[in-house]
């Protein structure tokens, strides 16, 4: 996944980190203090099979009828390396 810091966030996902990233906001599902997070997901992701599981559980988990690639990459986080 790539993110990057532009000059403004404005209503673009929120990368949240703890010393990793450990998921992605959509800015409308967004806490005031998320909302506050400068870096945003570009929306560009690579992935190897080790995905796979991730993309499955996103899609068990699916939200507004679609599982999304932020979905993914959160499922992922919570899975570990």
């Amino acid at each position: 996944m790539i993110s990057c810091r532009p000059r403004t966030c404005r209503l673009r996902p929120r990368v949240r980190k703890d010393g990793k990233v450990t998921g992605i906001v959509e800015h409308k599902d967004a806490t005031d203090e998320e909302k506050q997070i400068g870096e945003i997901n570009a929306g560009i992701y690579i992935a190897d099979s080790a995905f796979s599981g991730a993309a499955r559980e996103a899609r068990a988990e699916e939200r507004a009828g679609r599982a999304v690639p932020h979905d993914i990459v959160t499922a992922a986080a919570r899975s570990g390396p």
